[in-house]
């Protein structure tokens, strides 16, 4: 079983898929599903997998909605770096 497939077992949900993209300076873009989770000042336990499902990272953060929105999709740092590279690849 791949990780992320594990992961759902354990009651993760889908939050956001992140894409390649020349539409944001750092080249990536945040695509929610049609019903979104609720997560507007939430705290929470997140999970990156690349699209075969091995696992990338494991994070927590105060506000679900802005590690996504801002940090992933716009602050350059060594983490953020690595995983828009992997996006992009």
């Amino acid at each position: 079983m791949d990780s992320k497939n594990y992961f759902v077992t354990k009651g993760f949900k889908l939050y956001a898929v992140m894409t390649a993209s020349d539409k944001y300076t750092q080249g990536i873009d945040i695509l929610y599903p049609s019903t979104p989770i609720k997560s507007d000042n939430q705290p929470a336990v997140y999970i990156l997998t690349d699209r075969a499902g091995k696992l990338l990272k494991i994070g927590e953060t105060q506000n679900l909605t802005s590690r996504f929105y801002k940090a992933y999709r716009c602050i350059s740092n060594t983490t953020n770096d690595r995983i828009r590279k992997f996006i992009k690849e």
